[in-house]
């Protein structure tokens, strides 16, 4: 076998420690704020560090040094991939759908009826669209209610009806494509606010946060003001780099 070549009897205790970190998201968001007590975590992990490096004993401070240099890289990529999203939703903008109605059914019947639907979809003010594995779920105008469900002729067919729905239509710039992150950080400052998300769509550079009607306004106020603090935070930014 080649010199250069590592085998598993040959990982350090850096890429050990790594590894066993890295199996812990909570673990994980601490080190990135910075918030945690080395000492006391490379004793914690040291037993399974041990496991890893197929080592018998391990310095504590090998691997406490290995954490903090690792800290640093999660640090600067978390500073990095924080600029991108505040830049994709600051640079993004918000429209709201009232009076929406979610309907879910089964695949082979939406796909039987598929031509009726297109025949009168040019008339709903709202429609959006997902197929699953084995349904279809339509956001609609909840005043064209009787006539879509016409089309589906038996209620066997029909898998759910969520009334009274609004959604949150975000609007961004490409970069949302190519940014890791901006959903999940979206998705947690609804739940910071107690709002449940019925669904999330998206088409192209179109995010659709679907909630219940009476949580809509709260909803849009949280989000409006996210991107209008991020979008003052990034001007103020680029007045005092020129």
């Amino acid at each position: 076998m080649p010199k250069n070549k590592k085998t598993d009897d040959e990982i350090s205790v850096a890429e050990a420690t790594r590894r066993v970190i890295n199996g812990k998201s909570s673990i994980i968001d601490c080190l990135r704020y910075d918030v945690i007590n080395f000492s006391a975590l490379a004793q914690l992990i040291m037993p399974e560090v041990l496991i890893v490096c197929k080592k018998e004993k391990v310095k504590i401070d090998s691997i406490k040094m290995s954490l903090m240099r690792y800290t640093d890289e999660l640090i600067s990529e978390k500073k990095i991939l924080e600029q991108q999203i505040s830049g994709v939703i600051a640079d993004s903008v918000l429209e709201l759908k009232n009076d929406l109605i979610v309907i879910t059914v089964k695949q082979e019947l939406f796909l039987s009826k598929i031509n009726k639907i297109i025949e009168f979809i040019h008339k709903f003010r709202f429609f959006q669209l997902i197929q699953g594995t084995n349904v279809f779920t339509i956001l609609a105008d909840q005043g064209k209610k009787k006539e879509l469900l016409s089309v589906f002729s038996s209620s066997l067919t029909l898998i759910d009806i969520i009334e009274n729905q609004s959604a949150l239509i975000l609007i961004s710039p490409k970069e949302i494509l190519k940014t890791s992150g901006v959903i999940s950080y979206l998705t947690y400052l609804f739940s910071s606010g107690q709002i449940n998300i019925t669904q999330i769509m998206s088409a192209f550079t179109d995010t659709i946060f679907v909630v219940d009607r009476i949580n809509a306004i709260k909803a849009y106020n949280l989000l409006e003001g996210k991107i209008f603090f991020l979008r003052e935070l990034k001007e103020k930014t680029s007045v005092s780099q020129r």
